[in-house]
């Protein structure tokens, strides 16, 4: 029984640290122009730069629904849901998804 109140403590401590440290982030994010986020952004390849851009976008969005997104995005979006080793493959090679290069050599 001590062992569960100490986890759930230590559980309730790390939500309540991640929710402080959450509601300093969406600050910081909020009060980011952008200008200094193109600044920022402009070394990227064009698609992690429509990802970064959507994703403040959505971010800073008031409500949770109604957001328009570029049709480019929606279509990268359908091709992630597509489960074929070489839709994974185009997506390396256009460099939109930088974390998908460790599938290479997986099947699916």
């Amino acid at each position: 029984m001590k062992n569960l109140r100490r986890m759930l403590l230590r559980a309730t401590a790390v939500r309540e640290k991640q929710k402080k440290e959450i509601v300093e982030l969406k600050g910081k994010i909020e009060t980011t122009s952008e200008e200094c986020l193109k600044n920022q952004v402009d070394c990227l390849p064009p698609l992690q730069k429509l990802a970064v851009a959507t994703a403040f976008r959505k971010i800073k969005a008031k409500a949770p629904c109604g957001m328009r997104y570029n049709a480019e995005w929606l279509l990268n979006c359908l091709l992630v849901r597509i489960a074929s080793e070489r839709a994974y493959k185009l997506l390396m090679n256009r460099h939109s998804e930088p974390a998908l290069a460790n599938t290479e050599g997986h099947s699916m």
